[in-house]
């Protein structure tokens, strides 16, 4: 399956939701962040509320202008979040592996 885009190139902040459900692992990366600029991950629990993801190691887990992607389990929905960004930032995500 061909690297998909979640959020289109923009300045604006936006939130979008990743069902992960149907893959093994997905690749989660974005295009043009900045300085300090970072996505934010979180794992969308049953009853909605938001539960920050973390990586293998343990780490919250992000993206940004200079770690630029992370492999995500595949499994839950995520709720990413693009904050507002100095140039056009885009998100994209595509899956390791199908199950």
């Amino acid at each position: 399956m061909a690297t998909t885009t979640i959020i289109a190139a923009k300045t604006a902040a936006e939130t979008v939701l990743l069902d992960t459900g149907n893959y093994s692992r997905v690749t989660l990366a974005a295009g043009g962040l900045a300085g300090a600029e970072v996505l934010t991950v979180n794992i969308v629990m049953p009853d909605g509320t938001l539960v920050t993801a973390k990586d293998e190691s343990g780490a919250a887990a992000a993206v940004s202008a200079t770690a630029n992607s992370i492999v995500l389990a595949g499994g839950p929905t995520y709720s990413i979040g693009k904050p507002l960004t100095a140039g056009a930032a885009s998100v994209a995500f595509s899956p390791c592996s199908n199950n």
